[in-house]
């Protein structure tokens, strides 16, 4: 049989969603499916624009931000079980930008010095964020080359000196970026049309794109993004543009964190992560046996971790990071092929071999192969690790784990 939210749970996450919109602030939408690809919870509450005050309702497209990095990975898995690529084949022959790297040394907001990389990136570091590259809203040397190339935005570039040997530690970055540049060199199609014809339409993923602008049907129920600001607890809307990269039409789609999608749509997705790779109909979209390896540490021997360890630097852009992000502190982490794992069981919550994962504005979702279930909540609002975000998130989890919570 398969697992249920439990009559309790399912109230409880109801009063949670009705006692949390507040004056000024945007809603959320929350979000459970089980591996029978079952909705065991969809439902939003408050606004999704404070100066409209129009409302979320289910069906509200969001940009999703780096969930696009799991439909990239899919992807990226798809054509290594068909051949088109070797994880650890070095990206060079078909990403020639990145043949030879230069590793950054050290940097000042008027000086950088680096030196050449002595190890080649391969597709597994691109997906596993161990390449050396990484964000300059994260880091502060990234920051400051970008300054000085000119490249004032982290939106418009995504080739910049890396931070450390390739292979030798984490760092969150725009690997997968790179990888979708990849997939579109070998396969001759675009992200959008890639993801369409082999994930997005196999799995009833109706709207989701990385193309919005081939989407007008889309556009009408687009969420709105919004910021807050931590010194005054004020919320604003912003102009967003849905254009993450920065650049018109689709010569550049983001595997990073190009995706347009609804809760629902991410869901069927996750569902596959629960059940081997393919949906409650059948439809198979990646071999069991890849999807074992996508849960596997990919990084088990590393001894340096990086930000995935119990300390992190703060974010060289507060505006994007509210804090040091520091995920599941105490806890053994892992990191699979695009998401972060959770290596023991969590007292009172999720399960070991737990996937997990982020958008930087305020989204998350779980995917739990023991427990058999995935959820997501759903936000449009940055800095990312919003207090209100985390208080959410984490009374859902805990109504989720509750003892005789999830049934059978």
């Amino acid at each position: 049989m398969s697992v249920k939210l439990s009559d309790k749970a399912t109230k409880e996450i109801d009063q949670l969603l009705a006692d949390y919109p507040q004056e000024g602030y945007p809603g959320t939408i929350v979000g459970a499916i089980n591996k029978a690809g079952e909705i065991l919870y969809l439902k939003p509450t408050g606004l999704k624009n404070v100066d409209t005050k129009e409302k979320y309702d289910k069906d509200t497209v969001f940009w999703v931000a780096s969930f696009s990095k799991l439909v990239t990975a899919v992807g990226a898995m798809q054509l290594a079980e068909q051949g088109k690529i070797n994880l650890d084949d070095p990206v060079s022959k078909v990403l020639p930008e990145l043949t030879k790297p230069e590793v950054i040394v050290s940097t000042t907001a008027t000086e950088i010095k680096t030196r050449p990389a002595t190890v080649p990136i391969t597709y597994r570091m691109l997906l596993t964020h161990t390449s050396g590259l990484g964000y300059p809203f994260w880091n502060q040397d990234i920051l400051n080359w970008a300054g000085q190339s000119g490249q004032a935005s982290w939106f418009t570039n995504v080739n910049h000196p890396l931070v450390f040997e390739p292979g030798t530690s984490w760092e969150y970055s725009v690997g997968l970026d790179w990888m979708a540049v990849a997939m579109e060199r070998i396969t001759g199609l675009t992200l959008d049309q890639y993801s369409k014809k082999y994930i997005f339409d196999p799995l009833g993923m109706k709207d989701s794109t990385f193309n919005l602008a081939t989407r007008p049907d889309l556009q009408p129920r687009l969420s709105t993004l919004h910021t807050w600001d931590p010194a005054t607890e004020k919320t604003a809307t912003m102009p967003f543009a849905h254009n993450p990269l920065g650049v018109d039409g689709p010569e550049l789609q983001s595997g990073g964190a190009g995706l347009h999608s609804t809760p629902e749509d991410y869901l069927r997705l996750l569902q596959v992560l629960l059940n081997g790779g393919e949906n409650e109909k059948g439809t198979r979209i990646l071999k069991a046996d890849t999807v074992k390896l996508m849960f596997e540490d990919q990084i088990a021997d590393f001894k340096d971790k990086g930000a995935l360890g119990d300390s992190a630097p703060p974010a060289a852009i507060p505006a994007f990071v509210h804090t040091p992000l520091v995920m599941a502190p105490g806890l053994a982490k892992g990191w699979g092929l695009s998401f972060l794992l959770n290596k023991d069981d969590w007292p009172g919550n999720r399960k070991a071999g737990t996937a997990e994962w982020a958008g930087i504005a305020c989204l998350s979702w779980v995917a739990d192969p023991t427990s058999e279930i995935a959820f997501v909540i759903f936000n449009e609002i940055l800095p990312f690790w919003q207090p209100k975000f985390i208080e959410t998130m984490q009374k859902v989890q805990g109504i989720i784990y509750a003892p005789g919570a999830l049934v059978k």
